[in-house]
């Protein structure tokens, strides 16, 4: 898979897709990559995990959270359901991983492919707890 940045504009890229490659420009930046569904599958299995492999893959999940075709992938292995799951167990370990699964989430929740309503009561309750904490 191929991912592209525009020079100089920081966090704007994505997968090029045969619906976005019109949109390439002279200039761009173009960088091989994982297939979003690798790359997802990979971050879905690691944000389970423990140590240093959940921090890797939480900051893998902010920088690609933001592309719609990664969100798809990653929805589709009900990655927003493991990480409402790791707030409801309890396993975020520090204001760190806390950040990136909360950025992370509201990346994901912004393409609008999963509502909102999807939380649960619990999910929230927990959020709340963890940063009334921090």
């Amino acid at each position: 898979a191929l991912k592209y940045a525009e020079p100089h504009a920081k966090m704007k890229f994505g997968y090029i897709t045969e619906s976005n490659r019109h949109q390439l420009k002279n200039g761009d930046i173009l960088t091989v990559a994982k297939r979003p569904a690798l790359a997802a599958k990979d971050i879905c299995d690691n944000i389970t995990g423990a140590g240093k492999e959940i921090n890797v893959a939480m900051a893998q999940l902010v920088g690609l959270s933001r592309d719609y075709v990664f969100a798809l992938e990653f929805i589709s292995l009900e990655g927003v359901t493991k990480l409402m799951a790791i707030v409801e167990q309890s396993q975020l370990g520090d204001v760190q991983m806390l950040t990136s699964l909360l950025e992370a989430f509201q990346e994901l929740m912004q393409h609008n492919i999963v509502s909102w309503q999807a939380l649960t009561e619990n999910f929230v309750k927990k959020f709340v707890n963890f940063i009334d904490r921090s």
